[in-house]
């Protein structure tokens, strides 16, 4: 699989200087490094084995490995990487069966309500000549002909033209919307809409909103298992980590140390489970 002309044992004869490592070897390597590793990422990771081999074996000669710290160096590097299984260990049994993920979607049914949906936003004026009840009016009778079923990119245009103002007129479209992801002022009167109605006239400090809910679904199980089992995994990993940590108390000498130490058990894990990906509400624009 690889040899290295150049590179053996001190006591090996310089004609044959070689040293070889097979597949299964090496295979055994990046798999302990990084079990998901691309084919693409291997031959780079071979050079760099390669050149740790030649450089450790240069330690050796140079006796890098009786310094007097070097026995406390591998004794920490070993205390690591033994933490770091630990905690992937404690990932993987955090992981829910299917039966778990399904019941969690059942009674969290509100959670995977998708909506589809548009929005005409209408500035209020400002400046001397403001006339904050004219766009109010503009906003009410828009409101009613999008009731109707008027096209709401055309309504807010018009509206726009018939306030004269300049700015351009923002997207209505705001496609399809998770819940949490809506505005949380208004999501409690969107989500009770039924698909074709539309909101009152809901007014803020700079200008008026009218939503108008397109259609409603409930997102299927498979779409989201993942999100599922993922929020599931690092919530109990949480538990168990806070468990652990929580299990132990270390008091540090502060002539030694200074005040202000923390805890090992108070400190955040060494390795963190997967990020979950939670609904984000979007800029208000």
């Amino acid at each position: 699989m690889i040899t290295i002309t150049g590179l053996c044992a001190v006591s090996a004869s310089p004609a044959a200087c070689t040293t070889t490592i097979s597949k299964k070897e090496f295979e055994a390597i990046s798999n302990a490094v990084s079990p998901e590793m691309p084919a693409q990422a291997k031959p780079r990771f071979a050079q760099e084995y390669v050149q740790a081999l030649t450089v450790a074996e240069e330690g050796k000669k140079l006796g890098a490995d009786k310094d007097s710290s070097f026995d406390e160096q591998m004794r920490i590097a070993r205390l690591k990487i033994l933490a770091q299984a630990a905690v992937r260990k404690i990932q993987e049994s955090s992981k829910p069966t299917d039966a778990e993920v399904e019941a969690f979607y059942k009674e969290n049914a509100p959670r995977f309500q998708e909506i589809s949906l548009h929005r005409i936003y209408i500035p209020k004026p400002t400046g001397a000549e403001a006339k904050p009840d004219e766009a109010k009016a503009v906003a009410d009778k828009i409101r009613a002909r999008t009731a109707t079923g008027e096209d709401p990119e055309k309504l807010e245009t018009e509206a726009y033209s018939t306030l004269k103002i300049t700015i351009p007129a923002p997207n209505t479209n705001l496609g399809a919307k998770r819940t949490g992801a809506i505005d949380a002022r208004y999501e409690k009167q969107i989500s009770a809409l039924s698909p074709g109605q539309v909101t009152e006239v809901l007014e803020d400090q700079q200008g008026f909103v009218i939503y108008k809910l397109d259609s409603k679904r409930t997102i299927p199980l498979d779409t989201v298992r993942k999100d599922i089992e993922s929020s599931l995994q690092r919530q109990r990993f949480d538990e168990k980590m806070k468990q652990l940590l929580g299990s132990v108390k270390a008091d540090f000498n502060e002539s030694y140390f200074g005040t202000g130490q923390q805890s090992p058990a108070q400190s955040p894990a060494a390795t963190p489970a997967p990020q979950l990906r939670k609904p984000v509400t979007p800029p208000k624009n």
